[in-house]
């Protein structure tokens, strides 16, 4: 006989997120961080007597002076409550195997980073809910607007959004040396939230007037469109961390690099429609998915030099029939060559933006941005050739430390040459030395007399691709039906 039992409301709730949030109210964390979200600010108003001036007042910029403390104060206790404890208590669960859910439940990998990222947001609400009232004091002792403090808060939270996602991504390695690389990242982004988004928000507190584009349109372009793609990539790039290691873990972020494109083709329609008139509020919301997308696709190159070369059986059995789904499931499955054959299906979308961006009425140093993009990826691209290249070649070194000798070598190497031959004059030298050079970003980018040199990128990048034609070769014949009968 089946006992039937009523759902309770937590019933629907991701099981993940109602653990973490029993263990943050089960331990002294929430206690800590509300007894500092109330005294804190009250200290904060505690010594508003020792800004009085002769006559007993207080300054008209009172308000915005309060309002900074506590935004430090709020920065502070969401990256310590939120973005660090999340980030310690995942690593040890990747690190002890019997608390890894990914290996001990039945949940799938996206269910239980969906119940990680849904504790910080509702933490980082909390967190906020408990300063806010303070917030709303230093509005009333004048000196600050509300739309500032709306958009502060804002800001705020989608920081710390981010960086969540970026600690659990980094979490998931297991390796407890990956703290050492994010404190510094932390103190990196908490002084320019210091002392560049609070200094604006002073400046506008005294009256000073800023010029280029509105501070409030940049922020909400990060807002908007910049940090939800980035807390989207770094949730799909983290799901493919904890799947298993045979699976086919980079089809997710490459079919959300194809969505990401077609968005910024559509986006980059309104920029050409509108002229790049930045005045226009979809035309930098649109620029800013555009840039986005080729920051992620930094990451993705990042993260193919260090793949596996060959797929695997499972990849190779999920193939599906007909060779264009075949040529399209080569390019989004794991596997280093594929990865490369997506790189530059993208490099070929840049090269047609730039053309269309040149050839129309669009700004000039707003469509020379496109150039500069599609030449920054060339070399990427280039460097990641050489380095599947390598791999080939040296198949026992680990591929990260192929990854930094490629990069060492091609970005010092050049320079060393240029050195050496500095007493050397004429133009057979300076023939060797400036392509040698432009295999550089560094060079090409920061030198002056390589402005003819910037088109060597697209050189490299085809001949890097020449050096691993015939792997990439092998493994699409990998997906080829005889051998999957073999």
């Amino acid at each position: 006989m089946r006992i039937s039992r009523k759902k309770e409301w937590n019933d629907y709730l991701n099981p993940v997120l109602v653990k973490e949030m029993r263990q943050y109210f089960h331990n002294r964390l929430i206690l800590g961080t509300g007894l500092f979200a109330l005294l804190y600010p009250l200290l904060v108003f505690a010594s508003l007597p020792f800004f009085r001036d002769k006559e007993a007042q207080l300054p008209p910029e009172t308000g915005a002076t309060v309002f900074v403390f506590l935004c430090i104060g709020l920065a502070l206790t969401l990256l310590s409550s939120c973005c660090g404890e999340q980030y310690r208590r995942f690593q040890k669960e990747r690190s002890a195997m019997e608390l890894d859910f990914s290996s001990i439940t039945t949940l799938s990998p996206a269910r239980i980073i969906l119940g990680k990222y849904c504790s910080v947001l509702v933490l980082s609400l909390l967190v906020i809910s408990l300063f806010f009232p303070f917030m709303t004091f230093a509005y009333f002792l004048r000196g600050i607007e509300l739309n500032i403090i709306l958009i502060t808060l804002q800001t705020i939270f989608t920081t710390t959004i981010v960086l969540s996602s970026i600690l659990l991504l980094l979490g998931s390695s297991r390796k407890k040396w990956t703290i050492f690389g994010i404190i510094p990242f932390l103190l990196v982004i908490l002084s320019y939230f210091v002392f560049g988004f609070i200094s604006m928000l002073i400046d506008r507190a005294y009256g000073v007037s800023s010029t280029g584009m509105d501070d409030g349109d940049v922020l909400r372009c990060m807002n908007w469109v910049v940090a939800p793609v980035m807390y989207l990539v770094f949730y799909v790039l983290t799901v493919s961390w904890i799947s298993h290691e045979h699976a086919n873990r980079m089809k997710a972020p490459r079919l959300l690099g194809l969505a990401m494109m077609a968005l910024s083709i559509i986006g980059f329609g309104f920029v050409m429609a509108y002229k790049g008139n930045l005045e226009k509020m979809v035309v930098p919301l649109s620029l800013s998915l555009i840039y986005s997308l080729g920051f992620y696709m930094l990451i993705l190159a990042l993260i193919t030099s260090m793949e596996r070369l060959k797929s695997g059986q499972r990849v190779w059995r999920d193939a599906p029939k007909g060779v264009l789904k075949r040529m399209g499931y080569f390019v989004v499955s794991s596997g280093a060559y594929g990865g490369v054959v997506f790189l530059w299906l993208y490099l070929l979308v840049l090269w047609i933006l730039q053309f269309i961006a040149h050839t129309g009425s669009m700004d000039v140093d707003l469509a020379e941005t496109f150039t500069s993009m599609a030449q920054l990826l060339a070399y990427v691209i280039f460097y990641l050739e050489m380095t599947l290249f390598l791999r080939t070649l040296l198949p026992n070194i680990r591929p990260y430390l192929c990854t930094i000798l490629v990069c060492l070598v091609f970005s010092c190497l050049p320079f060393i040459l240029q050195v050496l031959l500095a007493e050397i004059q004429g133009k057979a030298v300076d023939f060797l030395v400036y392509p040698a050079l432009c295999a550089t970003s560094i060079g090409c980018f920061f030198n002056d007399l390589l402005a003819t040199y910037t088109e060597c990128s697209y050189t490299f990048a085809l001949i890097g691709f020449v050096f691993i034609a015939g792997e990439v070769w092998k493994a699409w014949k990998q997906l080829n039906k005889k051998d999957l009968e073999k």
